[in-house]
């Protein structure tokens, strides 16, 4: 019995003594297995080095010219005399003059309208800017130069009346409103002497 104790005793020590060594020589066995496995794979995978180098041009030919980058027109040589003038001349540049409005009969008859709505309503100076602007847009229209005088009447500004009737009568030289212009223009006249006479120093 006692022996049979001592056998069993030693039969588990041995067991614990030896699990640690099995454990470790399974898990060293593994990875050598692994590690040749790998091994073989790369052995397997053929190696094909660094990659080639880019294709080159191929050299011109003794007949034709080495190519060169396209750079547009070449630049116009600077003027001497212009860089020495605008270096040393800061002054500003003048002002462009305003374009002159282009021919536009529909405008001028818009100007016309409103500066006839002026005139009845008694803005005699917003008058004379819509028959003038009338005028910049279509100057072969007679129409704008009576009620230009009429509106400078108004505004007891003869002479200027006078200049914008004579301007009508110049595109409009018959007719029966010829006639009443022609009228009022003399009248003008002699109320303009008459101012002039009667003014001190004459």
């Amino acid at each position: 019995m006692i022996a049979e104790r001592i056998k069993l005793l030693v039969t588990v020590r041995m067991r614990k003594l030896l699990r640690p060594i099995l454990i470790s020589a399974l898990a060293l066995t593994l990875g050598i297995a692994f590690g040749a496995a790998h091994i073989a794979a790369q052995q397997a995978t053929p190696d094909l080095g660094p990659p080639p180098p880019p294709p080159q041009a191929a050299p011109p030919s003794a007949d034709q010219p080495p190519a060169t980058p396209d750079l547009g027109p070449p630049a116009p040589p600077a003027d001497p005399s212009k860089e020495s003038s605008s270096a040393t001349t800061n002054a500003p540049a003048e002002p462009a003059a305003p374009a002159a409005p282009a021919f536009d009969p529909l405008r001028a008859q818009k100007s016309v309208d409103v500066g006839q709505y002026y005139l009845k309503n008694g803005n005699y100076a917003a008058a004379i800017d819509r028959f003038k602007e009338a005028i910049s847009y279509q100057s072969n229209m007679a129409l704008p130069w009576e009620f230009l005088g009429q509106a400078y009447e108004k505004e007891h500004e003869r002479e200027e009346a006078v200049a914008a009737y004579q301007k009508y009568l110049a595109m409009m030289p018959s007719g029966k409103e010829p006639d009443k212009v022609r009228k009022e223009v003399a009248k003008l006249q002699a109320e303009i002497v008459h101012d002039a006479a009667g003014k001190p120093g004459r």
